[in-house]
């Protein structure tokens, strides 16, 4: 061991024997809930959904106690933190489950601030409702706003997980008529001519109708609930740490009061950028600031991306003022590998079944330049230029410093595949 390499060691030993211990301990257990007004049986921490959202500080250690009330092994995943291999929480890869009727402990120091969430990475529990945010406070806050306030966004269908995957294994249009996205031959010619002409190319590549989600969900919910409210008075400036835990819906979250600054994504600081609406992906987090213009409550909307539901957080005291209604995907004109708004993710045809290959993600990576660029050291650093109305791709995020790698560092390519069959539902890398 060299000196370099001692003295490295001891400061972070020094490090973690001076740090702050921040402790928190949750049961685990079933709960029935009636979203609804049909009971049916879900899972929650602390006997709430979502689950408490945990708090801590660069610089301290977090340790979190779970005690396992089920009959069944569990497990909590730290999503987006940079921790030990083995606090990481994926069982029988990194972590070990916690069994039935027993306690884990996860332990690590708190390296990076930002916004992030923690769920089960045990079967389909996080659907049924194990899922809560984390919050890792800089040691000296930069973004300055009167309030912070969490809102965990996230779907939820009263039916069972295991039937929901087995029903859209058997057909993937199974939720097609409870969403009434049923497409016939009729909607298609009332369209013109642009939708019959990717009818005709759905045929010949055998794909399906399209649609922009696979499941009818019953309703969405922010921070477990339909409609909520923050209260604020008039001028404050609340930052609004969204997460987006949904098991398979993005949203589009528009606010009442005005345009949003996001601030942060993916729990990373970035340079602001004004957005009258901003599109959330399934797992990711958005820090955003909002104002509230007068004493009104203004509605904080997220609505489903294929236009089915919305749930809103009302911000501020006084008579309501509604963000606009989101009108549903026009399904007939969206492309196959589309969904409403998104990047196109294939551009050549693709047979019934067949997921993206290295060919296809060559094909992506031509016709996508400017998102490549986006992603890149000191092109991120350049001005915004125009301000988005829609912010629904990643083109217009900038790093707050340079984001290149060191040429020095040494070099490795790593090849993935995305294979699966669409039509099954099954999905891997490389075939595995």
């Amino acid at each position: 061991m060299n000196k370099l390499t001692l003295i490295s060691i001891l400061l972070l030993l020094s490090s973690l024997l001076e740090a702050k211990t921040i402790k928190y301990e949750f049961p685990i257990d079933k709960k029935t809930i009636n979203f609804t007004g049909n009971p049916v049986e879900a899972l929650a921490i602390n006997n709430q959904i979502p689950g408490p959202t945990i708090e801590a500080t660069v610089g301290d250690v977090l340790e979190v106690t779970f005690h396992n009330k089920m009959d069944t092994e569990t497990s909590i995943h730290w999503h987006g933190v940079l921790l030990p291999n083995d606090q990481d929480g994926v069982p029988y890869l990194t972590t070990p489950p916690i069994q039935p009727h027993s306690s884990f402990t996860y332990r690590y120091p708190i390296t990076h601030s930002g916004t992030y969430w923690y769920h089960s990475h045990t079967g389909l529990q996080e659907q049924q409702g194990i899922y809560g945010a984390l919050v890792f406070h800089p040691e000296k806050e930069k973004i300055k706003a009167d309030k912070d306030h969490v809102i965990v966004l996230s779907d939820w269908i009263d039916a069972p997980p295991e039937t929901v995957l087995a029903n859209i294994k058997k057909d993937g249009d199974y939720y097609a008529l409870k969403k009434q996205s049923v497409q016939s031959w009729a909607g298609v010619l009332k369209n013109g001519q642009m939708a019959i002409n990717k009818r005709l190319h759905s045929a010949w590549t055998r794909m399906g109708p399209m649609d922009s989600s696979d499941i009818g969900y019953d309703l969405f919910l922010a921070n477990g609930q339909k409609e909520s409210f923050l209260k604020a008075a008039s001028g404050e400036k609340i930052r609004l740490r969204l997460v987006n835990a949904g098991a398979s819906s993005y949203f589009n979250v528009e606010f009442s009061g005005g345009p949003m600054t996001i601030v942060a994504a993916d729990g990373v600081d970035v340079e602001p950028l004004v957005v009258k609406r901003l599109q959330i992906a399934t797992a990711e987090t958005y820090d955003v600031i909002v104002q509230i213009p007068e004493s009104k409550s203004y509605e904080l909307r997220s609505t489903s991306i294929d236009g089915t539901g919305y749930s809103s957080v009302f911000i501020g005291q006084g008579d309501k003022v509604f963000a606009p209604n989101i009108p549903k995907p026009n399904l007939f004109l969206m492309s196959p590998m589309m969904m409403q708004g998104a990047m196109p993710m294939h551009s050549g045809p693709m047979m019934k079944g067949e997921m993206l290959g290295n060919h296809s993600m060559d094909r992506v990576n031509n016709h996508m330049p400017e998102m490549r660029r986006g992603m890149q050291g000191h092109s991120m650093m350049r001005p915004h230029g125009k301000t988005p109305n829609h912010y629904k791709n990643y083109d217009r995020l900038r790093a707050i410093r340079d984001t290149d790698f060191s040429e020095d560092l040494p070099r490795r390519q790593v090849i993935l595949n995305l294979t699966g069959n669409m039509e099954r539902y099954i999905w891997s890398f490389n075939n595995k």
